[in-house]
Formats: C-alpha cells, structure tokens, sequence
C-alpha cells in the first residue's frame, strides 16, 4: 500500500484505464497474510515508521491524520483485531498500542475511540481496550 502511495504521489500524470492491470486476491484459504495473530500487528508495526517517514517527507502528515487515519485505524486495525482470539488478545492490543504511537508522532489523536484504546491501553487494561475497539460505539455507553 505505501508504494502504491509513493507511486501516486510521484506520478505527473495518472490515468484510469477499462481493464484490470493488477488483481489482488485478500482472502485466500491458509494464507499466512490473513491469519490476524499477534504477527499481522507486528508486520504493521514494521511498515510504520515508513508510513511516518513517507508522510513527514510529503508533507502530508495533518492530511493523513484528519482525514485518512481515524478511518484506517478503526475499519482496518480495529476491525483486524476483532477477529483474534482470545489468548492473543493483550499481546495484539499491546503491538497495536505501539502501532498507534508511531502514528501519534504525525498529530493529535482526536478520534475518541482511538484515545480510549491507547489510555487503556497505558493503564494495561487490555480487555477494556480490546471491548472498546470493536464495539460499534467505540466501548461508550448508549
């Protein structure tokens, strides 16, 4: 995805073309991209800097932070860590936590339920953090 980022914000010129040029295929059975295990979180926390560094150098970073993250974490991240299983649960909310940190670096975090996760999260309350990230309602009460 960040190449793809890297290749759209360098291109002088881009085109929308009838056929398909790439296919990507997300969900294949046994595929060790989509088991969501404490590894899926510690790939992200590797490509994080990156996006960082990526974001800092195009000057995109308060962009990226109203507008693209709170969506990227909640729909991808969160989403991703309602399907682990319970053991595993603390140790992906804890490499989550880091992931989100990275990010912190760019700007605020004003998305409530992001805060939520990381102050519970740093108070090692992990299954409220968990709770609270994969609610519809970000873990607040109706």
């Amino acid at each position: 995805t960040l190449f793809s980022y890297m290749v759209v914000c360098a291109a002088k010129r881009i085109a929308a073309v009838p056929v398909p040029v790439q296919v990507y295929y997300a969900r294949v059975a046994n595929s060790v991209v989509n088991r969501v295990d404490v590894m899926f979180f510690r790939r992200y926390l590797k490509t994080a800097q990156a996006y960082v560094n990526w974001l800092r150098a195009c000057r995109l970073e308060s962009e990226f932070m109203s507008k693209r993250f709170p969506c990227y974490v909640k729909s991808w991240l969160f989403a991703k860590l309602g399907g682990v299983c319970e053991e595993n649960r603390v140790a992906c909310c804890q490499v989550l936590c880091k992931i989100l940190m990275r990010y912190s670096e760019l700007g605020k975090l004003d998305d409530e339920t992001i805060r939520a996760f990381l102050d519970r999260c740093q108070m090692q309350d992990y299954a409220g953090a968990y709770a609270g990230a994969v609610s519809k309602n970000g873990g607040r009460q109706k």
